[in-house]
């Protein structure tokens, strides 16, 4: 049985956080369901793009592609990854994002967050 199955996942999050660093490697098979189970729940759930403020959720996109711009993946499934971050945000903080300090963020972490086309949000295709 897995030890995290009845925690929210938050509390699963703590719960890693705070066990010690191991040499564990994840199968193929772990990290499609974290991803799954990532992308299927959160705060966000059951809502679509168009139930949040545009202008929200485009600077939540801009800001959230620093989590997904090395992977490697398409371009539309890293959009669909931050657009799903800054939903679950959102969903939380209707403001989050506003609440932010965009010029501070691109400053900090480089302006390249910033340039991401963000008209795509649909969820990819299989």
């Amino acid at each position: 049985m897995d030890k995290y199955e009845n925690m929210s996942d938050i509390e699963t999050f703590e719960a890693i956080k705070k066990e010690p660093k191991s040499s564990h490697t994840y199968t193929v098979d772990e990290c499609y369901k974290a991803a799954s189970d990532f992308l299927l729940m959160g705060e966000s759930h059951g809502k679509n793009p168009e139930d949040f403020d545009q202008v929200e959720l485009e600077r939540g996109i801009k800001v959230e592609m620093e989590h997904v711009l090395n992977a490697n993946t398409s371009e539309e499934l890293k959009k669909y990854i931050a657009a799903k971050i800054a939903m679950d945000h959102l969903s939380e903080v209707p403001d989050y994002y506003s609440k932010l300090n965009l010029e501070q963020f691109e400053k900090d972490h480089g302006s390249k967050s910033g340039e991401v086309e963000t008209t795509l949000l649909e969820k990819p295709k299989d």
